[in-house]
């Protein structure tokens, strides 16, 4: 039923519906769609829809291998994993070019062992790019997953690189058995705003990659290094900004050995602490109006 209701509404443009319920699904495969058409993928909302993959090790969403879709709308839901989870990913947005995905909840299954590895895969293989998609107010509350909540991926190749992504307006809040939030030091021009994050002990909240923006948003009872820049990604953490954020504690910034330079730090209301290299050895550091 749900890859005639994709059919009809691919030929033509329009939305599928899933009204309230529970619905175990195989891997939904978005193909590519006629030039100006959009489809939305909707549920009757968070705590009200439920899509539970039907297999284990299956992912909820991804493109056809090797195209690029364009265009999508997914939303108004909530993904449980299956009992026996995934070693892979809910979403797998390789090939995911200016999609639109909002208003998700995530769950564990009910018997606390069932998770995704990853909530958000981002990947760019050759030909298929992974490119300006927004992921808006999601919210992971109280689970036993995913590892991660978003992931980018290059492969080690610098032309696999997850490019001018979008994170907004998330709920994260702990004890939960996240490793990190926000793992995108393989990509380029990652935008962070708007998230609550709270709660997270045992979590690193942000990972950055080239270009990499977090702003305005709300830390309290985290780990006590939230932002770990590191080395071996296809990009280097430099322009790095980390601005208009309130934390309830100086974050902890690790600098040691990540060829950082040019981060700008600027009017949060807690002034970071710097390991590992002193501010003075990262290029073009700019710390200033945090309070």
């Amino acid at each position: 039923a749900i890859t005639t209701a994709l059919a009809d509404a691919v030929a033509s443009g329009g939305t599928v519906y899933f009204p309230r319920g529970i619905f175990k699904t195989g891997q939904i495969t978005l193909p590519i769609l006629a030039p100006g058409h959009t489809v939305r993928i909707l549920g009757a909302g968070k705590g009200q829809t439920f899509l539970i993959p039907a297999a284990i090790n299956t992912q909820l969403f991804a493109a056809q291998a090797g195209t690029v879709v364009q265009s999508w709308e997914i939303g108004d839901f909530s993904a449980m994993a299956h009992a026996s989870g995934s070693t892979g990913a809910c979403f797998n947005l390789e090939g995911f070019d200016s999609c639109y995905i909002h208003d998700i909840e995530y769950l564990t299954n009910p018997n606390n062992t069932g998770n995704w590895a990853t909530f958000f895969y981002l990947h760019a293989p050759i030909g298929s790019p992974c490119y300006n998609n927004r992921l808006s107010h999601i919210n992971i509350k109280y689970q036993y997953g995913p590892t991660k909540a978003v992931y980018c991926d290059a492969h080690g190749d610098i032309n696999q690189s997850a490019n001018l992504n979008f994170v907004d307006h998330w709920d994260v809040e702990g004890p939960n058995s996240i490793s990190r939030i926000f793992d995108v030091g393989d990509s380029l021009a990652f935008h962070i705003s708007d998230c609550l994050l709270e709660g997270n002990t045992g979590t690193v909240v942000l990972v950055p990659g080239m270009l990499t923006t977090l702003e305005r948003c709300y830390f309290e009872a985290n780990a006590l290094v939230p932002i770990l820049p590191e080395a071996g990604h296809v990009w280097p953490p430099q322009w790095v900004t980390i601005r208009d954020n309130w934390f309830n504690a100086s974050p902890t910034i690790t600098m040691t050995g990540t060829s950082a330079t040019d981060w700008q730090v600027l009017n949060n209301n807690q002034s970071p602490v710097f390991v590992g290299d002193v501010p003075a050895a990262v290029n073009n550091l700019q710390v200033g109006n945090n309070f």
